[in-house]
Formats: structure tokens, C-alpha cells, sequence
């Protein structure tokens, strides 16, 4: 039983192939759901030994589709099948060895082709990381008014603002 109709389907399909992967290479790209509930679920599908010291604990999908997934799915859509049709795109098994994302993380995917056991090969996620948080420059109303008075920006001192400096400054345009 389907619980999107089949515009939601499309429309989610759609925001997939907005970011269409064609070849192998790094990506980045938004975990789309929630990896720990998927966990708690302890569904035996998702959550399971693999070998060797390595299991399974979610599986993490992203906003991006290959262009076989893309076909899957808009022969799923014909066939009526909206939420199998959705679920198609790029997803990733995290182990207890990989970077473990939550929704909404933006990540680094490592795509590839891989070998299947059908012997086929398939455009695939091999290896997600994290991507290392970026820190923005913020200035002083001192550092602005050198700036202002002609000064580069190399010469003016970089200070942490918080969100009250920063309304602060606002409220005190003139």
C-alpha cells in the first residue's frame, strides 16, 4: 500500500535527479534520513553481522540518483508502486568501521562502479566521510571602521562575534 501519492513520489524523485551521478568521483552530498531511527528498528535487513569484526548498523540515503536508479524508478511510478519508486537512489550500508551520519549531514560520498554478485557492475556508493567543518571570519566594528578608513583586510584584527555582537552592530547603523 502506497502512502505518497504519486506527485509526492515524483517530486522526491525529482529532487534525486537533481543531482544525477553519471561517473565516479567524489561527491558531496545531504543524508536524507534519519540513520538512528533506521537503527533502532533492529530490522535483521538493516542491522546485522557482516564479517570479520564488521556489521552493519543503518543505511544512510542521499539526495542523488544514478541514471539506472532513475529508470528503476520512473518504471516504478507506471506501475503504480509510488513508495518503491521514491526509495530509489544512492544509499550507503554504515558499518561500525565507517563515519556514522545523521540527517541532514552534508558528506563526502566516494562513488564507483562495483561488481555485484551477478557478476554485473553498478554505479555505487563505496565510501562516505565527513566533511570537516569550515570556521567563517568575523570582524570587530573596529576592524570594519579601519576598513572603511582605507585599511586592507589583512591588516584588519579578526575577533570571535557572537550573535549579540553581531545585533548589536545592526541595531547601531548610523
Amino acid at each position: 500500500m502506497n502512502t505518497l501519492t504519486r506527485e509526492e513520489a515524483l517530486r522526491i524523485i525529482k529532487s534525486k535527479a537533481a543531482n544525477t551521478i553519471t561517473e565516479p568521483g567524489s561527491y558531496r552530498l545531504k543524508v536524507t534520513n534519519d540513520t538512528k531511527a533506521l537503527e533502532a528498528l533492529n530490522n535483521p535487513k538493516v542491522t546485522y553481522e557482516i564479517a570479520d569484526g564488521f556489521s552493519q548498523l543503518s543505511i544512510a540515503n542521499f539526495n542523488a540518483i544514478t541514471p539506472y536508479q532513475l529508470k528503476e524508478a520512473l518504471a516504478l511510478i507506471k506501475e503504480g508502486r509510488f513508495d518503491d519508486a521514491a526509495n530509489k537512489g544512492l544509499s550507503f550500508g554504515i558499518t561500525n568501521k565507517s563515519h556514522y551520519p545523521t540527517k541532514g549531514e552534508r558528506v563526502m560520498v566516494e562513488v564507483d562502479f562495483v561488481e555485484l554478485k551477478s557478476g554485473e557492475t553498478a554505479l555505487l556508493v563505496d565510501e562516505i566521510n565527513k566533511i570537516a567543518a569550515s570556521q567563517a571570519k568575523s570582524y570587530s566594528m573596529e576592524a570594519l571602521e579601519a576598513m572603511l578608513a582605507g585599511g586592507s583586510e589583512e591588516s584588519a584584527p579578526e575577533v570571535e562575534a557572537t550573535q549579540e555582537d553581531v545585533e548589536a552592530m545592526l541595531s547601531n547603523k548610523g
